[in-house]
């Protein structure tokens, strides 16, 4: 039985030695949560053009006179531009052009675009219109220039970064629709156990347990960087499990997450079965509670690297061994960087096992402008109901047969 820390240290170690390295093709509306596999660089100018940052008249301050800028005359205007507008060319040479928001400047001569609630307007004989200045305007007032917020060439986003949500207004505005991503971890779920039956299952008979870690498996796991099958439920059987497994890793499958059968009772054959389908087992049993007989081991199959991890079947083990030991494998392939550990004070004593690592169910509470955390009655592995009030893991350390209230402990979500 190995501790935490060096289960962590190996999954770490292993997770280095393997690369996703093939490459595939994703529209943009599909690439948020995929790897780039290559940097993403800008194709034009953003914006492409001069144009007017607010609804007002655009002015070609070297040719007003000092009256005009002060607002002791009138500026006659002609025309308007509005966004979208192409003919704008066709108008005539004139000191002031009425403009909307997002029109393109005439030209470079006019050096700025005074709003709409900053002047006075009057139509003149004709219908022309005039306008008579509130303030003094800036050169360069209210002009977005063309290339001021993204040039051409430069680069959006790196090799390796995840694409997020804030990512598509940019990709978007530059005409990218394709990307070029890592493809997705194959990720099987195998639910061991001649009691285990199909949550759907109305009525239980006499001896069976709903699989509950199975469509939980499937939740927690579900990731635009996962490619997911869920292959059932496996009774007592090592044959019926070796085909499973030869089956996934056959449909590209990396990563199986088996539960069950891992202890050691009659019935617990994944160690046994993947020892003799040639496997290294890199450890068995960790020093922890829930989950202690947790199995993590690599095999080859047609030349490529297959990995396993067999977490015990009673469900709050599984979401143990998930959320500690397959999710921070997952994470060291991805390049995804822990959480930051949180620690808050303990609201009450808690008790624990001598020499064993344990992530209990909690509940995180403020205490004035502190928040700190309760450990909650229940924490039995097959004890579900707890998870309903549950919104953390605490934390406890292997030495110690408590931790008494006040003390400093390690949180993470739930």
């Amino acid at each position: 039985m190995i501790s935490y820390q060096e289960s962590q240290e190996i999954l770490k170690k292993v997770a280095s030695l393997f690369s996703l390295t093939e490459v595939e093709e994703v529209e943009l509306e599909n690439s948020v949560g995929r790897i780039l596999a290559s940097p993403i660089y800008s194709r034009e100018m953003n914006p492409p053009f001069d144009n007017s940052a607010m609804d007002g008249f655009a002015l070609k301050l070297s040719e007003l006179s000092h009256a005009e800028i002060a607002g002791e005359q009138w500026i006659p205007v002609e025309g308007l531009i509005a966004a979208g507008d192409v003919d704008y060319e066709l108008l005539g040479d004139c000191k002031a052009v009425e403009i909307m928001t997002g029109a393109p400047l005439p030209s470079s001569r006019y050096s700025s675009v005074i709003r709409v609630e900053d002047v006075d307007q009057r139509v003149e004989g004709k219908g022309r219109k005039e306008v008579r200045l509130h303030k003094i305007p800036n050169t360069g007032e209210n002009i977005r220039r063309a290339g001021e917020d993204t040039k051409a060439g430069e680069i959006l986003l790196v090799k390796n970064e995840i694409v997020q949500i804030r990512h598509i207004l940019p990709l978007a505005t530059q005409g990218i629709t394709k990307l070029q991503v890592i493809r997705r971890l194959g990720v099987g779920i195998i639910s061991t156990g001649q009691e285990i039956v199909d949550y759907h299952i109305p009525m239980l008979q006499p001896g069976q347990i709903r699989n509950s870690t199975g469509i939980y498996l499937e939740k927690v796991m579900e990731s635009p960087r996962i490619h997911l099958k869920n292959f059932g439920i496996v009774s007592d059987k090592p044959e019926v499990y070796r085909r499973i497994l030869v089956e996934a890793f056959d449909c590209g499958i990396d990563v199986v997450v088996s539960t069950g059968a891992v202890s050691m009772g009659v019935f617990d054959f994944v160690r046994p079965i993947l020892e003799k389908m040639g496997a290294h087992v890199h450890f068995h049993k960790c020093a922890i509670r829930p989950g202690k007989p947790i199995l993590f081991a690599s095999l080859k199959h047609e030349g490529r690297t297959k990995y396993v991890f067999g977490v015990p079947g009673n469900p709050v083990s599984t979401a143990v061994g998930f959320n500690f030991f397959v999710k921070p494998f997952f994470d060291s392939i991805f390049g995804i960087q822990p959480p930051r550990i949180q620690t808050m004070k303990l609201l009450e004593r808690v008790d624990k096992p001598e020499g064993l690592q344990c992530f209990f169910k909690a509940r995180v509470l403020r205490n004035g402008d502190e928040q700190q955390v309760r450990a909650l009655k229940g924490q039995a592995s097959f004890m579900v109901k707890p998870l309903l009030e549950s919104d953390a893991w605490v934390v406890l350390p292997e030495d110690g047969r408590f931790i008494e209230k006040g003390e400093r402990v390690e949180v993470m979500p739930i």
